[in-house]
């Protein structure tokens, strides 16, 4: 591994680490959910799956994932200790994929809409319902630079999920001025939308990954270093309910899904796959 990278690595491991859920429980209203999960490590994915950045549960006890940009228009299918169990190409280029959501006919929904730079103009999620591929393409209603200055610099997305026929994406945010994640609403069909935001709410780390369970009555997003769960009311997604959170000091944590209405699989960008369970 070269030095730089060495380096990066480093620094991202001891900001991980040294994390703390205390800004969020202070400023949003979250209880510290410490005791909350039990965290045990279940497994480590194949080396062809070196960058996992989505996740979503399959109900037998199997998992879809894939990588982020530079990785192939592949889906793998994985159990819960990560052995992989099947390949499944899809008909679509792999600019920066980061989330995986399903509905619940079993289609998949990929987002393409990686976007460090913040310069990208071709933000896309891909519907993909058998061999049949569909596309969602949108544009953010405020960005009018590209990229924008770099206080101002939280129109990337690397977490979303499917409920009620909606797509909800939140915000990576990168400005070091203004720590608000924004939650945005997409329609599942495919067409061409331009969105603005739905709520925000103040998360010191970067948002990676999002989820939400079956029942409709909460979901979760991962950090680099925290879980935040959130109630659902009335099936609006919002941040008006936070729960808790929970220091998840597991490296680059970037994807994460239900497995039932409580526990959780998060995963890393070092192959490593963890259950949450609830106590």
């Amino acid at each position: 591994m070269p030095f730089i990278f060495k380096l990066y690595a480093f620094w991202f491991l001891t900001k991980s680490v040294t994390c703390s859920c205390l800004p969020e429980i202070n400023k949003d209203g979250f209880d510290n959910g410490k005791q909350k999960y039990q965290i045990i490590k279940s497994g480590q994915f194949p080396a062809i799956i070196n960058e996992s950045s989505g996740l979503i549960a399959n109900t037998d006890s199997s998992l879809w994932t894939l990588n982020d940009s530079g990785g192939l228009s592949e889906l793998y299918k994985v159990d819960f200790n990560g052995k992989l169990l099947e390949t499944k190409p899809i008909n679509a280029q792999n600019i920066d994929w980061e989330a995986l959501t399903k509905d619940k006919k079993g289609t998949i929904y990929i987002g393409d809409f990686g976007n460090n730079s913040h310069s990208r103009q071709n933000l896309t999620i891909i519907k993909s319902q058998g061999s049949n591929i569909e596309k969602i393409a949108f544009n953010y209603g405020n960005q009018t630079a590209f990229p924008p200055d770099k206080n101002a610099k939280n129109f990337d997305c690397e977490a979303f999920f499917w409920f009620n026929e909606k797509l909800y994406l939140f915000s990576k945010n990168w400005s070091k001025t203004n720590k608000s994640v924004k939650l945005y609403e997409l329609p599942d069909r495919g067409g061409n939308y331009t969105v603005y935001p739905k709520d925000s709410i103040f998360i010191k780390t970067q948002v990676t990954g999002a989820a939400v369970n079956a029942i409709g009555t909460e979901f979760a997003l991962i950090t680099y270093g925290k879980l935040f769960i959130f109630g659902i009311e009335n099936d609006e997604i919002n941040f008006k309910k936070p729960l808790f959170c929970v220091k998840f000091s597991k490296k680059q944590t970037e994807a994460i899904t239900y497995i039932n209405d409580r526990d959780l699989m998060i995963s890393n960008e070092q192959r490593e796959l963890f259950l949450l369970k609830r106590k």
